[in-house]
Order: structure tokens, then C-alpha cells, then sequence
């Protein structure tokens, strides 16, 4: 097991990026949004979700790993209670496609083929951004339908970007809030 160096974070994020603008409903304005602001979004949005994972599971994970000589990594991976978990989280814009679930099981479908692995879980994290209350609920039950289709070493969390934003007082440029601000240096 090994850290992903710093220009194969890039180059993967990069990849996410592309992704992200072909599967786009739009692809003409998703084009035309800020390649460094998807960047920006996809590295809080991991983030988020990779933080959410450990409050519940209650462990700190190792971000950014690869084993061995494989291509791409995992965003994430940690150990609890004998068993191993690997984490892949994923941005989504908008409609999601059945091509970012199998992207990200086919990465635990690596781990498992290659290493044999039995003792190990491949957690899939979406973050749905720019989703009203009723597209979130069909896309979380569309996602969930999914990832049970890849079999029992799977697992699903799907996140609302915004709330992810919203709970650790983060507006959509990154920064906090200045209320949240404002507490802060009243203390």
C-alpha cells in the first residue's frame, strides 16, 4: 500500500473532471464551467464525504491510495473491527450514469481480482450537487439500486453537496461563511 504521489492525485482528478463534462446532460455548458472550479468542487466534495464516512464509522482513513503497481487508487481506505473498507467517492452534477457506479466497482473489482481479498468492503460515496429535495431522493434510490447490483461487498452513502456545505458552515466558493466567521472570532 502506498500514498498516490501528487501528479497522480492530479492526473486523476483531472480524469474526474473530463468525466464529469462528458456525462454532463449539457456537456456545451458544463464545457464551459471553470475546469479549476469542478477541481475545486470534486476536492471538497471528497472531503466532505470522506469526513462523513469516518464520524460514522468512527476511524480515520488513509485518503489517496494505491497498491502495488495499480493505476489508479482509491480515495480512501481504513480497517475497523478485522475488516478492511476501500472508499471511491464521486461528484455528480447532474443526472448520474450508470458508467460512475461501474467505474468505481470496477476499482474494487480490481482490489478484489488481483488480491484476493476477503475480508474487504468497497464503500462507493456519491456527491449529488445542483439537485432539488425530490431529484436527490430518485437519484439516492437509482444509486443505492446500483451499487446492490455489484453484490454484497459493496456500499452505497450519497450525500447532497450542499448540505455537506451548509453543516460545516462552507459557502460554495469554499470559504466559510461569514456568520460562521463572525462566531468564531467572537470566542
Amino acid at each position: 500500500m502506498r500514498t498516490l504521489t501528487t501528479s497522480e492525485q492530479k492526473k486523476k482528478i483531472e480524469q474526474e473532471v473530463d468525466e464529469l463534462i462528458q456525462e454532463s446532460s449539457k456537456p456545451a455548458e458544463a464545457a464551459n464551467t471553470k475546469r479549476t472550479d469542478l477541481k475545486r468542487d470534486i476536492y471538497l466534495a471528497e472531503d466532505l464525504a470522506m469526513r462523513e464516512i469516518e464520524q460514522e464509522f468512527e476511524v480515520k482513513t488513509n485518503r489517496q491510495v494505491a497498491f502495488g503497481s495499480m493505476d489508479a487508487g482509491i480515495d480512501g481506505m481504513f480497517a475497523k473491527n478485522g475488516k478492511g473498507y476501500g472508499i471511491e467517492v464521486k461528484f455528480v452534477c447532474n443526472t448520474l450514469s450508470r458508467n460512475v457506479i461501474n467505474q468505481a466497482a470496477g476499482i474494487g473489482n480490481q482490489l478484489f481480482e488481483r488480491y484476493g481479498w476477503k475480508n474487504f468492503d468497497m464503500i462507493i460515496a456519491v456527491v449529488l450537487d445542483n439537485q432539488n429535495p425530490v431529484e436527490v431522493q430518485k437519484q439516492r434510490n437509482q444509486i443505492q439500486e446500483l451499487v446492490n447490483e455489484k453484490g454484497d461487498g459493496y456500499h452505497c452513502r450519497v450525500y447532497e453537496y450542499g448540505e455537506l456545505l451548509k453543516k460545516c458552515g462552507i459557502d460554495k466558493n469554499g470559504y466559510r461563511s461569514f456568520k460562521v466567521y463572525r462566531r468564531i472570532r467572537r470566542r
